[in-house]
């Protein structure tokens, strides 16, 4: 909800799955693993360990606008996308897990499911409020950025995780481990800090500030300031 009103695919950054469940299993009295439930608490708002390994990588939740245009799903580049039957399939095991195992839902279900996020837009964008800022932005993104982040939903094939620079937990993963990282669609991206595949850094300005040498991504952090500056008037208008 923003400002009273649904929007539908964007993600949920408040939410705190772990606390969630942790809730669950108190209020139950289900019996959980405690290494589970410490990892559980660790994982704070909006993020949410997904595999199932004993691996340490929580992964921020995403927006779900553009997935027609993703060429890979997962943060780690684990499924390709060659259509919407890849997508349905993705759907009915998440449900199929959802109900431990119980249950395989309709086909026809996943396939309604994989057609609605199909169907979903992203809301407007940002208004430009300053035209030359954002021009030399976008000079300085098709220079800079544009190598990886290009296509419709400005994305990209997966890359190797020491290219990246951030941290490989996930990419490395005994679960889903591709040792590669999918290149983050930047559709609406003002909107959806905090950023990285873990979500560990807070705002844009952060993301680009030449005084962060971690986590990773350190693409862009070489411009100077009244670059810096003028690539975020960029990214708030996508």
């Amino acid at each position: 909800m923003r400002d009273g009103v649904l929007v539908e695919g964007a993600a949920r950054r408040r939410f705190d799955l772990g606390t969630l469940r942790l809730d669950y299993y108190r209020d139950t009295g289900a019996a959980v693993d405690p290494e589970l439930a410490r990892r559980m608490a660790t994982w704070g708002r909006g993020r949410a360990d997904v595999t199932e390994d004993d691996d340490e990588d929580p992964v921020a939740i995403p927006d779900l606008w553009g997935l027609r245009d993703e060429t890979y799903l997962t943060h780690a580049g684990t499924i390709r996308h060659v259509g919407p039957a890849a997508l349905a399939i993705r759907q009915e095991t998440q449900l199929l897990h959802a109900s431990g195992l119980r249950v395989r839902p309709p086909r026809e279900l996943a396939w309604a499911l994989a057609m609605y996020l199909y169907a979903i837009e992203p809301p407007p964008a940002r208004r430009v409020t300053d035209a030359t800022a954002v021009a030399r932005g976008a000079s300085l993104f098709d220079e800079h950025c544009r190598s990886c982040h290009d296509g419709p939903i400005l994305a990209g094939d997966p890359l190797p995780a020491a290219k990246v620079g951030t941290d490989p937990s996930l990419a490395d993963g005994k679960a889903r481990g591709t040792g590669r990282y999918r290149v983050t669609s930047l559709v609406r991206v003002a909107d959806a800090a905090p950023y990285l595949h873990d979500g560990s850094v807070p705002t844009l300005a952060a993301l680009l500030s030449t005084e962060r040498s971690a986590p990773g991504h350190l693409f862009g952090t070489e411009l100077a300031p009244e670059d810096r500056a003028a690539l975020i008037a960029y990214l708030e208008t996508l």
